[in-house]
């Protein structure tokens, strides 16, 4: 049984006339969560600020057409929206074509990955990303699902994942400036505990928390692999075994 029902749609804004025709081709798409309550309200920006000021009863919202395929409902989209000249016509809100030359359905093509990693990040780049995340809260829910999905990753997959590490690793060195960035991190920070809670501060940072009775280094826990029966000083054992051990079932 499929996990998605891909489909077009078509919104109306009645005060305004604007229009919009989108598709929806997703894993867990389906015509009739479409425009109602906890469904799918389209990804346009432009709707969803309308929706906001004039409300869902200003609108007239209907599915067009469903498909059997992600790619269907793509190339339809694209046809339609070029046959009507949707780009050039303000009462269209769409701002491209969609279609399979918008979006990628499946796995990105080898292609496209290496152009990705050609690309180099900008400080600006980097900051605007930073910004957008900064605050950014994780639900418990969110976690638990993030979690079930890692513990569950079939062994081959988890197998070929650490291999592709591996090979990326190999003959990798770093060149003298990021040498002298991890050798600054190294000698600039230490570790500090205080018999419960233990973290990593700054040397200059480092006499105000032994005058309130913090003790350098790491607490030193030492505990055994329920998998594998290995032992070992807990943050460095955990790499390898508990949740990542190959004994585990």
């Amino acid at each position: 049984m499929s996990d998605r029902i891909p489909y077009t749609y078509f919104v109306l804004h009645i005060p305004t006339g604007l229009k919009y025709y989108g598709s929806k081709y997703g894993k867990g798409s389906n015509p009739e969560t479409f425009w109602r309550s906890g469904g799918y309200f389209t990804s346009s920006v432009k709707v969803k600020n309308l929706l906001n000021e004039y409300g869902i009863d200003s609108f007239k919202a209907e599915v067009r057409k469903v498909f059997e395929s992600p790619d269907q409902a793509l190339n339809y989209e694209y046809r339609f929206l070029k046959k009507v000249g949707a780009l050039d016509k303000s009462e269209w809100l769409n701002e491209n074509l969609g279609g399979e030359k918008f979006r990628n359905v499946g796995p990105a093509s080898e292609k496209a990955l290496a152009s990705q990693r050609k690309k180099k990040q900008t400080p600006e780049g980097n900051a605007k990303r930073s910004a957008s995340l900064m605050g950014r809260v994780i639900s418990e829910d969110t976690k638990k699902r993030m979690s079930l999905s890692q513990l569950n990753r079939p062994a081959d997959r988890e197998e070929s994942r650490r291999n592709k590490i591996r090979e990326k690793a190999i003959g990798r060195s770093h060149n003298t400036d990021t040498k002298s960035k991890l050798s600054d991190i190294v000698s600039q920070t230490r570790w500090i505990n205080n018999g419960t809670e233990q973290k990593k501060v700054s040397v200059s940072a480092l006499s105000g928390y032994t005058d309130l009775g913090w003790k350098n280094g790491r607490i030193l826990q030492v505990v055994s692999c329920p998998h594998c029966g290995a032992t070992g000083v807990k943050h460095n054992i955990v790499r390898r075994h508990f949740d990542n051990c190959k004994s585990r079932v």
